[in-house]
């Protein structure tokens, strides 16, 4: 059986501010888990779940990265911003001339 966190980024910068994002969402608490390597090849799924005080949300992919910013995108896509009142959305690949570029680019659609 081979290593389920073998190449695993755990430490990985958007990995933990993904971790962080999740906090400021109000969740209470929060999990990274992965199911067992079955013998017959299947792939192990990786689980990212945040805790709530009316329940709970999950998102899962094959690397822990993945599971975490699908849990950012499911949690923060088409919600409220509480200070501005503004939509909100969740890109986990940000253009990468930064802020000036992506408002740029959203006043031009």
């Amino acid at each position: 059986m081979s290593d389920p966190f073998a190449g695993a980024t755990l430490n990985e910068p958007r990995f933990l501010a993904a971790v962080k994002l999740i906090e400021r969402t109000g969740a209470t608490g929060f999990r990274i888990g992965h199911t067992d390597e079955e013998e017959d090849g299947l792939p192990v799924i990786w689980h990212a779940t945040a805790t709530y005080a009316a329940g709970y949300e999950v998102a899962a992919s094959l690397s822990p990265v993945q599971a975490v910013l699908r849990l950012c995108e499911q949690l923060i896509d088409g919600g409220e911003c509480r200070h501005c009142h503004q939509r909100t959305i969740f890109d986990p690949d940000p253009p990468t001339g930064g802020y000036e570029q992506a408002k740029e680019s959203l006043s031009q659609e």
